[in-house]
């Protein structure tokens, strides 16, 4: 079993599986959601530099962070800059 990319510049191959469970591997049927990989990387990138904004965004549901004393934390909005990169980088080309 092997996959690799269109141009051939990766290559993963599995070379054996081991399970040392005692219950069979069990694949779930459960619905997947259709995406490109350049809508995955973007929708990462907005998780990762701004994860509260997006759970609000995706759910609805309003996240409210707050100090040790109660008060609301306006800075846990703002974006995080990140220090990492993915590997793939085409995804930001439009």
């Amino acid at each position: 079993m092997w996959a690799s990319d269109e141009k051939g510049q990766y290559r993963f191959e599995c070379v054996g599986i081991k399970n040392n469970a005692t219950r069979p591997i069990t694949i779930y049927n459960v619905p997947y959601n259709t995406t490109s990989r350049k809508k995955f990387y973007d929708t990462l990138h907005r998780y990762e530099t701004n994860p509260y904004g997006y759970v609000e965004t995706v759910s609805g549901i309003h996240v409210t962070v707050t100090d040790e004393a109660g008060n609301p934390d306006p800075t846990a909005y703002d974006p995080i800059e990140l220090n990492y990169d993915f590997i793939e980088r085409d995804w930001r080309e439009k």
